[in-house]
């Protein structure tokens, strides 16, 4: 039985292997990256030979998953602790920008325009969402589904769903019991270490922000790696998060760093 990611701590960065394969068309080095103390453990994003850009980002039962979009719509990756994976095809996703485990081992699948529940290794159900639901990223909080909006030049937003609306056939914003407001360029969203956290990003630049649940206030920033995408902590307060600088879409981008990596959030400096 394959170990699972949960408290796995590692060496310097210098010291860490990344595990997996590496894909056959980077010929550049990683690139060094803001915070790169506080990187724990790496690996490649899977998919990338195959021309998948990663994106969703979430925790089950202590395994990684991660979504990324390509050539024949999205695939859910499931990351072993040696770096291989498995793999479940969602073809009418376009994005897969967020991802969420709701238990009972189902997963949400967040896509721009649709909910996508996969339970067995294939999609359950789909859900549509109206205008101005978007579902560029998303977390579960042990209770209630959450999903954001990436905006570009104007502040996103959050929205709370109680789960029992994903047995409904679309969502509206009247089906959300919450919302508020956060900061342009959301990709990335976790519950943990008593907080909401949001990565942020674009192709020069990248940080992560601890916000209070009850105000929506920001409490701490730092920098970040850019094309940082979504980010899910482990049952042993690892914060593991997934960049797409350096994908097949994005090879061309100053900064190299297509991995899948474990953050130890004590480490982490402003």
């Amino acid at each position: 039985m394959l170990a699972t990611f949960a408290g796995l701590q590692g060496p310097a960065r210098a010291e860490q292997p990344v595990l997996g394969p590496k894909p056959g068309y980077l010929a550049r080095s990683l690139s060094s990256v803001p915070n790169e103390q506080a990187i724990v453990k790496r690996f490649w994003a899977p998919g990338l030979d195959a021309g998948f850009t990663p994106q969703g980002l979430s925790i089950a039962r202590d395994r990684v998953h991660v979504v990324g979009y390509g050539p024949e719509g999205c695939r859910l990756f499931r990351l072993e602790s040696d770096g291989e994976t498995r793999s479940t095809a969602i073809p009418a996703c376009k994005h897969g920008g967020g991802l969420a485990t709701i238990g009972e081992g189902r997963f949400v699948v967040i896509d721009t325009r649709a909910l996508f529940i996969v339970e067995g290794g294939k999609v359950a159900r789909t859900i549509r969402l109206a205008e101005p639901l978007r579902g560029s990223f998303g977390d579960f909080d042990g209770k209630d589904l959450w999903i954001g909006a990436y905006e570009r030049s104007k502040p996103g937003r959050i929205w709370r769903i109680a789960l029992d609306g994903l047995n409904r056939d679309a969502l509206t914003e009247a089906d959300a019991a919450e919302s508020f407001e956060i900061p342009e360029k959301a990709q990335g969203m976790a519950f943990g270490a008593g907080g909401i956290w949001l990565t942020f990003s674009g192709s020069k630049f990248g940080y992560l922000a601890k916000f209070d649940r009850r105000t929506g206030r920001q409490i701490a920033r730092y920098p970040m790696p850019a094309g940082i995408e979504d980010i899910g902590f482990d049952s042993g307060g690892l914060l593991w998060a997934v960049s797409e600088a350096g994908a097949k879409r994005y090879v061309d981008w100053e900064t190299n760093f297509p991995l899948v990596f474990a953050l130890d959030i004590t480490r982490l400096k402003p």
